[in-house]
């Protein structure tokens, strides 16, 4: 089957050739969503092995060639010498499997030592250094850094009043660039740091609206991307908003937004209370954004806000899990009178993305093991290609609270886990695609 589609035999393979030079032609290979298995084309004689340099044609009854044949030679010919010479055959892999590398236990006292004693969120830099965000009430700094294999290694963003100091931080995510943004809601100032702790820029906010609302990540054209919430006093609906701004802060267009109805405290009536589940990410050069209101539908951004994709799945809603109903009677009791258990879940709780532009998506469906729930993994392009069970650590109630508390980076899965005795650490899992 290999060797059939090695010399271009996919079905749904389209060809399309452009006057660069001379003629280049290229294959995009269609792509079995289920299975998750692609393949590119051999396009140079270097990439194909000697005995397939050969293509035997079998002559009909009277000696001749059949044409169509003979048009295929010479079509494999065109594309083995004069095609692009980065394209080799591909395989994408569909099975995922999980090892444990490591843990971060938060409650070793060697930690508590250094700050660590909870983990609300954290980040992981192109290199694997691990940064953990610190609570704001908290009196020490900000931000504390672990190398690649567990082991502390320093603390930096010193909180106070001084020049590069941060009074009420807002964690936001580490760039493409290896650039730690953090955003401070008393001054209205962005700062950058550099991943050994230095504040590399300092920018003030200035913007129509009120900070303490937004929060502004930078993206890697300039522009930044604005996530916050907006009460509606008319309406009484509260709304989530993401727009693209400029690098004065201007908004240059609205990417999403999600209304989330009625806010509790002003309805009489019964209302059916599910996860506020707005969820923004940011990787390779492209935006992401789903909210619940708009199903199994992620929309895919480039930095300029040009719609890229959407990627759908049909999708079985889960039932609503005790888990759920707990945290709700704990967060939302008091208004146990007007609001009501929703009879499904929303199709997801929050996705992430990996190095390879992978997509992983966590619904709300319990997993194989305990803590564990099932993901959707999606290819770069936007296909499906596997499922796989997953520890996942979230807030049941707003999953967006839960962003920076699952990632995949260098191969590797981390992800927040509450022990039983109710300390949380960091798994830290060996990722491997076959």
């Amino acid at each position: 089957m290999l060797e059939d589609q090695r010399f271009g035999a996919i079905r749904g393979t389209e060809a399309k050739v452009e006057e660069i030079g001379c003629k280049r032609a290229q294959f995009k290979a269609a792509e079995k969503g289920g299975e998750g298995m692609a393949l590119k084309i051999v396009t140079r004689a270097e990439d194909i092995p000697d005995d397939k340099k050969t293509v035997k044609v079998m002559p009909t009854q009277n000696g001749r060639e059949p044409k169509h044949l003979t048009c295929l030679v010479a079509i494999l010919c065109f594309f083995a010498f004069c095609g692009p010479k980065h394209d080799k055959i591909e395989r994408e892999f569909s099975s995922l499997y999980l090892n444990v590398d490591f843990t971060i236990d938060t409650e070793r006292d060697d930690l508590a030592e250094v700050g660590l004693t909870d983990i609300r969120s954290f980040d992981v830099d192109s290199k694997g250094n691990i940064y953990f965000f610190q609570r704001r009430e908290s009196d020490r700094n900000v931000i504390i850094k672990f190398d690649k294999k567990g082991n502390f290694s320093k603390m930096f963003g010193k909180r106070g009043q001084g020049p590069g100091e941060i009074q009420f931080p807002v964690f936001l995510y580490i760039t493409e660039n290896d650039e730690l943004p953090i955003q401070d809601g008393n001054t209205q100032k962005l700062y950058i740091f550099d991943m050994e702790g230095n504040v590399i820029r300092e920018t003030r906010i200035e913007s129509e609206e009120s900070v303490g609302n937004f929060v502004f990540n930078p993206l890697g054209n300039g522009n930044y991307l604005k996530y916050g919430e907006h009460f509606d006093p008319e309406s009484q609906h509260r709304q989530s908003i993401l727009q693209l701004c400029n690098s004065h802060f201007e908004i240059i267009k609205e990417l999403d937004r999600c209304d989330h109805g009625k806010v509790v405290a002003f309805t009489q009536e019964k209302k059916v209370f599910t996860p506020r589940v707005f969820i923004g990410q940011v990787s390779d050069g492209r935006i992401y954004v789903g909210h619940e209101k708009r199903g199994y539908d992620i929309l895919v951004y480039d930095l300029a806000g040009n719609l890229m994709n959407k990627i759908r799945k049909d999708y079985n809603p889960a039932e609503v899990p005790d888990a759920f109903k707990e945290n709700w009677l704990i967060n939302i009791g008091r208004y146990e009178n007007r609001l009501v258990f929703p009879d499904k879940m929303p199709p997801f709780h929050y996705f992430f993305l990996d190095d390879e532009g992978r997509l992983y998506v966590k619904t709300y469906e319990e997993g194989l093991s305990k803590a564990e729930y099932m993901h959707d993994v999606f290819n770069s392009n936007g296909l499906f290609i596997t499922r796989k069970s997953m520890l996942g650590y979230g807030n049941w109630i707003y999953p967006g609270s839960s962003l920076n508390r699952a990632k995949a980076k260098n191969n590797r899965f981390y992800c927040i886990r509450e022990k039983e005795s109710g300390f949380k650490e960091l798994v830290v899992y060996k990722m491997i695609w076959e």
